[in-house]
């Protein structure tokens, strides 16, 4: 599981990772992966236990640093902040933690190239 460290940290702990997100009014972002097996709801519990909560991408440093994580640890899953709830027409509705709607045909991560883009209808 993958999850963020609080805002407010001066430095990061050991065994996280530092992510600078210069688009972001607070840059400083640290990271660590969880190399345990739990359930969505007992990983995000896992996270605040820890201090910090699972992760919202809105970056591309973010992406990069997440894609980075999970390319050590290739055989776990891992968990993000954004989670599929049933809609009353019986179709996911997608939403971060923050509840900031993914909805249908909106790009997720909008520096991709158009052709390469990732939209939550797929």
């Amino acid at each position: 599981m993958i999850t963020v460290c609080p805002e407010n940290q001066i430095a990061c702990p050991r065994g996280w990772s530092e992510v600078v997100e210069e688009e972001l009014w607070n840059p400083q972002t640290c990271i660590s992966s969880f190399q345990i097996e739990l359930t969505w709801d007992d990983a995000r519990r896992n996270c605040r236990q820890h201090g910090g909560d699972l992760v919202k991408i809105q970056t591309k440093a973010m992406n990069d640093a997440i894609m980075y994580l999970m390319e050590l640890s290739q055989e776990t899953p891992h968990f993000i902040g954004l989670r599929a709830r049933k809609m009353h027409t019986g179709e996911d509705s997608w939403s971060w933690l923050d509840e900031d709607e993914m909805h249908n045909g909106r790009k997720i991560w909008s520096w991709l190239d158009e052709k390469d883009s990732v939209s939550s209808n797929k």
